[in-house]
C-alpha cells in the first residue's frame, strides 16, 4: 500500500524537545516547492535536553527512520516514507524514544 513521501516541510522532533533537520535532501526533486527526502539522507537532532537516570546529559542526536520506498527513487535512492517507527538515538546509538513527525506534504505517495 502506498504511503506519503517525506519532504523537507515535514517537522521532526524528539520526545525531549529537540528539533530535527534533514541533511542532504534532493533539491532537484520537489513536492510543492520542498525537497524530497531520500532514505540515504540523515536527520540530525539539536536542542535535546534529555538526561539519563544518573543525571548525565544524553541528548538525541540523530533519527533512525527505516521506512523507505521499494518502487520509487529520488536521484537514484529510495525515498523516505512517513510510515514506520522512527527512533531518536543518542551519540552511542541507543534508542531514546520515538521521533514525532508533524505536518509535511499530504499528496505525493509511493511504495
Amino acid at each position: 500500500m502506498a504511503d506519503l513521501l517525506v519532504d523537507t516541510s515535514c517537522a521532526v522532533s524528539c520526545p525531549h524537545g529537540g528539533t530535527g533537520a534533514f541533511e542532504g535532501s534532493s533539491a532537484k526533486t520537489a513536492m510543492a516547492g520542498h525537497g524530497a527526502v531520500r532514505a540515504t539522507d540523515s536527520i540530525t537532532i539539536s536542542g535535546c535536553t534529555h538526561t539519563d537516570s544518573d543525571g548525565n546529559q544524553s541528548p538525541c542526536v540523530t533519527v533512525d527512520w527505516p521506512a523507505a520506498t521499494t518502487r520509487v527513487t529520488v536521484d537514484g535512492s529510495a525515498a523516505r516514507l512517513v510510515s514506520g517507527s522512527p527512533q531518536c538515538l543518542n551519540a552511542a546509538g541507543a534508542s531514546q524514544g520515538a521521533a514525532q513527525i508533524l505536518a509535511g506534504q499530504g499528496k505525493v505517495r509511493g511504495q
